[in-house]
């Protein structure tokens, strides 16, 4: 089968104020949220947030409204800061006024997103990182994932690095834009994913499709392989096929949040691109 044929799904049918504070600086262990829907979602799943810092002279209605409301709810300090200082916590993040830090991040449950899925027959692009051991990397992938709309990252629950504040501070802000997932098993979790109706497809320096071939319109999933050693065997033959990035015979080889940056870039250009 070609990834252009609809895969089954198995669709069935359908007490603290907000105050204005001088000390806006984080802890060095601090993960740091920005964007008003980020800082939001973050406040309704009743993530650990530790602060959220707002622009001073906003007008607080519709969703900051609801950011502010849900805080003093949790108990969670507000601050009216300066702008400049919302820049510094998040530096290059587009936050809309709103940066918000986390004591710990909690991970989306792989179950609940599949229910999901199996309600509807929308399309949807999923990352699975397979052995992604540097946090640096994980970080960047994450902001490359947010940049351009992946639903859902899936990391294995071992011999991987998990969102820890060197990945937050790689994310530069961007962290929760983008719900991340820990499986035991990455292999079953591509199992599972293909009866929800995705194709799986493993990057591979010498995979048999080039990636401008390959049909993202749909549901896909996108493995990336580890620093050094790329997909594993037994990952990879769980995937329909392998896509390779055209580039010079110079160079062997991407880093793995670069190729991933490709990938998702292609992925949100040809869901994107008017016909």
């Amino acid at each position: 089968m070609s990834p252009s044929t609809s895969r089954s799904s198995g669709h069935t049918g359908d007490k603290n104020r907000h105050r204005r504070g001088d000390d806006v600086s984080s802890q060095a262990s601090d993960l740091v949220l920005a964007g008003r829907h980020a800082v939001a979602d973050a406040l309704r799943r009743h993530e650990p947030l530790t602060k959220i810092l707002v622009q001073e002279g906003l007008e607080k209605k519709g969703l900051l409204a609801e950011i502010v409301r849900l805080a003093h709810s949790a108990g969670i300090p507000c601050q009216d800061v300066p702008l400049k200082a919302l820049n510094r916590s998040a530096p290059g993040a587009t936050h809309q006024g709103v940066v918000a830090f986390a004591g710990a991040m909690s991970y989306a449950d792989f179950d609940e997103q599949l229910a999901r899925w199996a309600e509807t027959d929308a399309p949807a692009l999923v990352a699975l990182l397979d052995g992604v051991t540097d946090p640096r990397n994980l970080g960047a992938i994450l902001r490359s994932a947010a940049a351009w709309q992946v639903d859902l990252v899936v990391i294995p629950q071992h011999r991987s690095a998990g969102v820890t504040p060197a990945a937050a501070k790689a994310a530069a802000g961007t962290l929760g834009l983008v719900p991340v997932a820990r499986v035991t098993n990455l292999s079953a979790a591509i199992v599972r994913l293909k009866e929800v109706g995705f194709w799986v497809v493993a990057a591979d320096p010498r995979g048999e499709r080039r990636l401008g071939d390959w049909d993202f319109s749909g549901r896909a999933a996108v493995v990336l392989g580890g620093e050094g050693r790329g997909v594993g065997r037994l990952v990879r033959e769980r995937c329909d096929a392998t896509l390779r990035i055209p580039m010079a015979a110079c160079v062997e080889s991407l880093n793995v949040a670069l190729a991933a940056g490709l990938l998702f870039y292609e992925a949100f250009r040809q869901r994107t691109t008017t016909p």
